[in-house]
């Protein structure tokens, strides 16, 4: 993106310019979504140099295709994490975004709410256990209550789930960092001469809807890329708009977008900046998890 913003500084702002505008960032989008398209099978095909069980596998893979859609990332994203995990099984996804530098004030802060948090979760736990002891009719003294407040209040915090927390909001924070670059490159160029509606919409809409906690997410179904109404604006905003370019259906579908899709409130989200942040933020979370995986093969070579 960086590259494509440096090449339209010898662009006027003027409105001789206009004309070329969207052929130019449909022009930077495809080679965004090409690179990273590019970097999935870089990363298969580096897994089944390193794993020949696992070629196996990928050489019968179905439906990966071009890497393009969302469910084939999130392939290529699952199986890396697989093999990192065969290697280090104690590995968590949520370590890729360790080395990410945190303000000391903003680790001091998420401490002072993480106890807090913890504290409180303690306190639940000891009313639970009085309330129980009140509801089977054996209600607890007030000596009994002090001692074990004082035994559950005084154990040692997990220093590992602070960790875990700590490389939560450090994801958060480095996606919301993405973003505002995103805005920040777009400033006083081009971009935003061509496009300033839609600068001003993802400065004061769009961002809100891209969430940390829904990047590189683990739950009860396992590991995913992307969560919630992530996959959704992948879908809609970033691989619709792939095939519209690659395979050059607006030359000879020249009714699409429909008028609903015009005519919708949500028509605002259908901007370049925002399918830039989306295909940043995938990128990111493909190069901290590949980096993982480097280091999960250089420790196995060397123990």
């Amino acid at each position: 993106m960086e590259q494509g913003i440096n090449a339209s500084h010898s662009l006027t702002f003027g409105i001789e310019s206009f004309p070329m505008s969207e052929y130019y960032l449909q022009s930077l989008f495809l080679r965004m979504t090409g690179a990273a398209e590019q970097k999935m099978k870089c990363i298969l095909w580096q897994m089944a140099t390193d794993d020949y069980q696992y070629r196996n596998k990928y050489l019968n893979y179905q439906g990966l295709g071009e890497c393009s859609t969302y469910s084939s990332k999130n392939t290529v994203f699952k199986d890396l994490v697989t093999q990192i995990t065969n290697i280090k099984p104690n590995f968590d996804i949520q370590s890729i975004w360790d080395d990410y530098v945190c303000d000391p004030a903003v680790v001091a802060q998420e401490r002072s709410k993480w106890e807090k948090k913890e504290r409180e979760s303690r306190q639940k736990q000891i009313d639970s256990i009085i309330k129980k002891r009140i509801d089977k009719g054996n209600p607890m003294t007030q000596d009994e209550i002090d001692k074990m407040t004082i035994g559950i209040m005084n154990r040692p915090l997990n220093e590992d789930n602070f960790n875990n927390h700590l490389s939560a909001n450090k994801r958060s924070s480095r996606v919301a960092q993405i973003v505002e670059e995103v805005q920040l490159l777009s400033v006083n160029t081009s971009f935003e001469a061509w496009r300033n509606v839609d600068l001003l919409n993802y400065q004061k809409r769009c961002q809100k809807m891209i969430k940390g906690s829904d990047v590189a997410t683990k739950n009860k179904d396992g590991v995913n890329l992307l969560n919630g109404n992530m996959v959704k604006l992948y879908n809609d905003l970033v691989y619709l708009q792939r095939n519209r370019i690659a395979h050059n259906t607006v030359s000879y579908q020249q009714n699409l977008p429909a008028l609903e899709s015009l005519s919708s409130e949500d028509y605002y989200l259908h901007n370049y900046f925002f399918r830039f942040a989306i295909i940043l933020i995938v990128d990111e979370v493909f190069m901290r998890l590949y980096k993982a995986y480097l280091l999960a093969i250089k420790d196995r070579m060397y123990n």
